[in-house]
């Protein structure tokens, strides 16, 4: 389809807009010729890939060997990742080593203070521990218990209520309705007594 033709059977010309105030130029498409965006780093080699490199050196050193019918794997050396360049890698490269922190607990009173302690004693203070938060919790689970009680009860009630309270207004609601029908029998009667014609 020739793009220029059916634009010119409209009467446009080239270097003109088609209304006025319009674009004169038309818009085009750019196309990406790097290979910026895409995981690339400029002048990195990507055939130096450590994974790789790692990968083959494992299998280097793993003899496989048969006897009968099980397949025995031993591996000869140790190999580690001694390929990377801390100068190359963008995030070696920025790093700075700082100062290591000191401890706070190999003070010399804390080391003073435990000396004569053994593990005799740590043992004992973690047993009375135990016991007291064994017995709080007992307390607690029986306090739980007569609470959970007492709720039962209560909701045990008021659903009782809830259920008279129902009824009740059902029974007045019934009744209401018997003397609004009685009402409006009587005035209907009423109203039929009067507009009868009299004689």
């Amino acid at each position: 389809m020739d793009s220029s033709g059916y634009l010119r059977s409209f009467g446009w010309q080239e270097g003109e807009a088609l209304k006025k105030g319009g674009l004169k130029r038309p818009i085009l498409v750019k196309y990406k010729k790097d290979r910026k965006g895409l995981g690339t780093a400029p002048g990195h080699d990507d055939s130096e890939m450590w994974w790789e490199r790692l990968f083959d050196g494992q299998l280097k050193n793993l003899e496989v060997g048969t006897s009968g019918s099980c397949v025995t794997f031993k591996q000869n050396v140790n190999v580690t990742a001694s390929g990377i360049c801390k100068n190359e890698s963008p995030l070696y490269r920025w790093f700075v080593r700082g100062e290591g922190l000191r401890g706070t607990i190999a003070d010399k009173e804390t080391i003073a203070a435990s000396a004569g302690a053994t593990v005799a004693d740590g043992f004992k203070q973690r047993v009375e521990l135990d016991e007291k938060v064994r017995r709080k919790s007992k307390k607690r689970s029986r306090g739980d218990e007569k609470h959970d009680d007492k709720k039962r009860r209560r909701t045990h009630k008021e659903k009782k209520d809830k259920k008279d309270k129902k009824e009740e207004r059902k029974r007045h609601e019934r009744k209401d309705k018997k003397h609004k029908y009685e009402d409006s029998k009587v005035s209907t009667k009423k109203h039929r007594k009067s507009k009868s014609p009299k004689i």
